[in-house]
């Protein structure tokens, strides 16, 4: 809330909209963006020739993870619809998800703690496994709006 306050007195001087924009802004959640965050990051993709018949018509995203949290989810989303959350709650250095059909893809990574971070059109191929590294950072940042 004091965010809003301070957002507020920046605004002070474009007369009545100020109040508005107040109420907007917290109708949007805006101020739940403060405090501290972790940062997600992502290696370059890699493409993972496989010669199973496993990989014929489908193809997963995988990596090693590091510093991974007890617990985080992974949406995919498809042409902007999200077709489903896996949860991953396991003390593995790895990850996979299901099988997907090949086509381009968004990938949120999400976890307690850690900003929202996206791979984004992603583009996955039958015959391949997609390997993306996911290191969770350590370093907690303060964000003030």
């Amino acid at each position: 809330m004091k965010q809003i306050f301070k957002l507020k007195d920046r605004l002070a001087g474009f007369g009545k909209f100020p109040s508005l924009c107040v109420v907007v802004l917290m109708l949007m959640g805006v101020s739940s963006f403060a405090g501290k965050y972790k940062e997600i990051y992502f290696s370059s993709p890699l493409y993972l020739k496989r010669n199973s018949e496993h990989w014929d018509k489908q193809t997963r995203l995988v990596g090693q993870l590091k510093n991974a949290p007890s617990e985080f989810k992974v949406d995919i989303y498809s042409q902007g619809r999200l077709l489903r959350t896996e949860t991953f709650n396991n003390n593995f250095h790895i990850y996979e998800t299901g099988w997907l059909a090949p086509g381009t893809y968004t990938f949120q990574f999400k976890a307690e703690g850690y900003d929202k971070c996206f791979i984004k059109s992603l583009k996955l191929n039958a015959g391949s496994d997609c390997v993306i590294n996911v290191d969770f950072g350590k370093i907690a940042y303060d964000r003030n709006y």
